[in-house]
């Protein structure tokens, strides 16, 4: 165990003044901001380089960002015309389950901000729940227990992953753009057409990680695959 992974080890599980000075600065959350659930969209267009048909879901706020995250994923200065974004009806059952997922979630959250604050709390442990399609965007998740956790589609751009246990959950589709991925444990977990632009993967750990079709600089993949560059041999 390195130096560092010793020094968490020893601080998980109970308060620590060391949070203090790590996330002192955090938001306090807002209920009002917090499970703003992210809606699930259908989209179809037709590509011309390759040339096919491009269709699928895609999780967003509203359909202009939908659109934006399209952009994003197929890597395209605008979506080509005809293309069709249409929101997915959801049953009102399951609004009412994505409701109650949400309260659980705010409770949950709040006690974790307050646990890596060392003022009191719990550390997050949100281990095998279904949290696809939620908004968490900009949120503090640090130390988070997420293992097999279901975050298909989930709106986890530009929050703090530092350190979560993310063993076997799953992020298909997922869009991870700028969040801070330092040194999480991403074993067995599927990253199966995840947006990770601009994440940092420092010190990731990615054995047996499912990474087809995710979008992601190759030189940042690489490295967080820690692949090494084939020297060519130089003949005698």
């Amino acid at each position: 165990m390195s130096d560092q992974a010793a020094v968490l080890a020893g601080m998980m599980g109970h308060n620590s003044a060391p949070f203090n000075q790590v996330f002192d600065g955090d938001e306090e959350l807002e209920t009002g901001e917090l499970g703003e659930e992210t809606r699930l969209f259908e989209y179809e267009f037709i590509r011309e380089d390759p040339l096919g048909v491009e269709r699928g879901e895609i999780s967003a706020v509203d359909d202009s960002e939908a659109a934006r995250l399209l952009r994003i994923r197929y890597m395209l200065s605008e979506l080509p015309p005809g293309a069709r974004i249409t929101e997915k009806k959801v049953p009102e059952d399951d609004r009412e389950s994505m409701s109650i997922k949400l309260r659980h979630l705010l409770r949950t959250l709040v006690s974790h901000h307050s646990w890596l604050k060392g003022q009191g709390g719990q550390r997050a442990d949100l281990s095998g729940l279904d949290l696809s399609n939620v908004n968490l965007a900009r949120r503090n998740l640090a130390h988070a227990d997420l293992n097999d956790c279901d975050l298909r589609n989930a709106d986890l751009s530009n929050t703090v992953m530092v350190g979560v246990n993310l063993r076997g959950a799953n992020l298909a589709g997922a869009n991870m753009c700028g969040a801070d991925l330092t040194g999480v444990d991403l074993t067995d977990a599927n990253l199966c057409d995840a947006m990770l632009i601009g994440a940092n993967l420092e010190g990731a750990d990615l054995w047996r990680t499912n990474v087809n079709g995710c979008f992601i600089a190759p030189k940042k993949l690489h490295k967080a695959l820690r692949c090494r560059l084939a020297k060519r041999s130089t003949a005698a």
